[in-house]
This record gives structure tokens, sequence and C-alpha cells, in this order.
């Protein structure tokens, strides 16, 4: 695996899930330990993607949301089956 092999795998990469356990994720993760410029790379995406995490949870969800979804996907399945 070459540094950018690894950086298409590791684009995907979260940390704190099963993909740490994933051999494709484990030997990127292990040559960017090796790879200076590839570790920095992956410091810096995971940065990012944290930073978007954290704002998408600042996200208010709409008061009624979760309702609005599954009565229109129950109307949408009974005029599919019409």
């Amino acid at each position: 695996m070459n540094s950018q092999e690894a950086k298409e795998i590791l684009i995907l990469y979260r940390p704190g899930t099963a993909d740490e356990h994933d051999p494709e994720f484990t030997e990127a993760l292990a040559l960017s330990k090796r790879d200076a410029e590839l570790g920095r790379w992956l410091q810096e995406q995971l940065a990012v993607h944290q930073a978007l995490r954290s704002r998408f949870q600042q996200i208010a969800v709409p008061a009624g949301l979760k309702e609005q979804i599954l009565s229109e996907r129950k109307a949408h399945v009974a005029t599919a089956r019409a």
C-alpha cells in the first residue's frame, strides 16, 4: 500500500468505531505512523472531521420532525401500493 492508497482508505476512517479493527484501516493507520507526511495529513483530516461533527451536533432538530418523516413515509408507501 502506498501513501495515496492509504489516503483513499483513511478519508473514510471513523475513530472509535469498528473501523479500528478493519484490516484495511489497520494497514493504512500503520503506514500513517511510519510516514510522517501521511501522519500529518491524517491528523489534519481527523481535526476537520471532528470540527464538522461538533458543528452538526449543535444544530437543533426541529420539533415534530421524526413524526413528520414517518407520516410522510406511510403516505408514500400507501400511494405506491394503490
